[in-house]
């Protein structure tokens, strides 16, 4: 097996000040190697978008404090200064956010803000990096590229925006591209072709793809592993085709419950009892105790923490594979 183009260990993230500070994330572990799609699932608030813009510290803040380990091709992330920073993000970690409506600027054309990233990141020169920028407009399925290169963001329809946000995302050829719920807003058939454009863009480069998402169809349609996120903590890691046939942790199954079952036997739409905690109300117990069938007084004094179990982790006490 190749070794990992991404490895992080214990990454624990520490947000906001005073009253408002948090632990955000908690002892974080996971690899991304070159051509593998990683997704990382869970509910609002349960730490994906935190996670995943804590391996460039877009989140950091001047009052964030990480701890943990990102190694990033070799790099140590943590330990970088402001310049070596600013040339990862871009050239080797890029992100393609939620809304591009509100990620792109509205006062520039298409073309001319995936020109620019290549002149500040790449040192290019302008009328290169204007032409290159319809190559890769063309690249990720924009038709009439080079007149749509001329556009503002308003005028085109959502699914071109979010096509214009990813070629925006490899313009500075990055060797992991994040993509923060790629699809939420856009219909069915959109939806379909953005992920079958990843798919093929992670194949064609060679290079990484994290995606976080609430959707586990997306998951199953497009991923290599998952990783399960709880109230900031990873709570089960496995091989998609593994995941989906029998998952450990109770969360897991939760989840997949929900997802598949589309009435409830009230005939409403189905759902996980319970609301996910708030993360400065996360002790040092299992923070899904409250929520799950499963709990004992085990769970609910100490925390379970996340072990190998065959190709995959969970962090349980009582897995679904020991009903």
């Amino acid at each position: 097996m190749s070794a990992p183009l991404l490895s992080v260990r214990g990454l624990t993230a520490e947000l906001g000040s005073g009253a408002q500070r948090v632990t955000a994330l908690r002892a974080v572990d996971f690899d991304v190697r070159r051509g593998e799609i990683t997704a990382i699932v869970g509910e609002s608030g349960s730490g994906k978008s935190t996670a995943a813009m804590a391996l460039a510290r877009l989140n950091e803040g001047p009052q964030g404090a990480f701890s943990g380990e990102v190694r990033f091709d070799g790099m140590d992330v943590l330990s970088l200064n402001s310049r070596a920073l600013r040339s990862l993000r871009g050239q080797g970690i890029a992100m393609v956010f939620q809304d591009a409506a509100a990620a792109l600027n509205p006062c520039e054309t298409i073309g001319d803000q995936i020109a620019e990233a290549m002149v500040v990141h790449k040192a290019r020169d302008w009328r290169a990096a204007r032409a290159h920028a319809i190559e890769l407009l063309g690249e990720v399925g924009m038709p009439e590229p080079a007149r749509r290169a001329g556009l503002y963001p308003h005028e085109m329809s959502g699914g071109q925006r979010q096509r214009a946000m990813i070629a925006l995302g490899l313009a500075c050829d990055p060797a992991l591209l994040i993509a923060d719920e790629p699809t939420t807003a856009l219909d069915v058939t959109v939806q379909g072709q953005i992920l079958a454009l990843l798919k093929s863009i992670v194949a064609r480069r060679d290079m990484g793809l994290i995606l976080i998402t609430h959707d586990l169809g997306v998951v199953a349609a497009l991923a290599d592993q998952v990783l399960v996120m709880y109230a900031g903590r990873i709570v089960e890691a496995a091989p998609v085709a593994e995941f989906f046939d029998a998952p450990h942790h109770p969360y897991s199954g939760d989840m997949i419950t929900a997802a598949s079952v589309a009435l409830d036997a009230g005939g409403r739409l189905a759902t996980i009892p319970g609301r996910p905690p708030h993360s400065g109300d996360v002790g040092e117990s299992c923070a899904y105790a409250p929520r799950c069938a499963r709990a004992s007084n085990q769970c609910r004094a100490a925390l379970p923490s996340l072990e190998p179990h065959g190709t995959r982790r969970r962090a349980c006490f009582h897995p679904l594979d020991d009903a």
